[in-house]
């Protein structure tokens, strides 16, 4: 992948694909974007499961955003999640997400 200059959060790459997404791409993208943590902290079978899709299809999502995989999404998000502030002051400043 070739997000190592400046991380993109999953909604900016979310969006730069979105007018090419699939129907079941959209439902995947929502899921997401509407809890990050599902990709974060969830195996493959598991966001299939939540978003009722099969595995292969949360796959060629995360190949549609330029990941070779849902591992490489998976640990982009949980990068992303790390870098976020700890502290509530920080928090409020800061208004990107995973």
């Amino acid at each position: 992948m070739n997000i190592q200059t400046q991380p993109q959060s999953i909604s900016d790459l979310i969006a730069a694909v979105g007018a090419d997404l699939t129907p079941v791409e959209r439902k995947i993208a929502a899921a997401i974007v509407a809890e990050p943590t599902l990709p974060a902290f969830g195996s493959v079978s598991d966001l299939a499961e939540h978003v009722g899709t099969s595995r292969p299809s949360i796959v060629r999502f995360a190949q549609k955003l330029g990941f070779d995989g849902y591992s490489e999404l998976q640990e982009h998000v949980q990068r992303r999640i790390a870098q976020r502030p700890t502290r509530p002051s920080d928090r409020i400043r800061e208004e990107g997400e995973p």
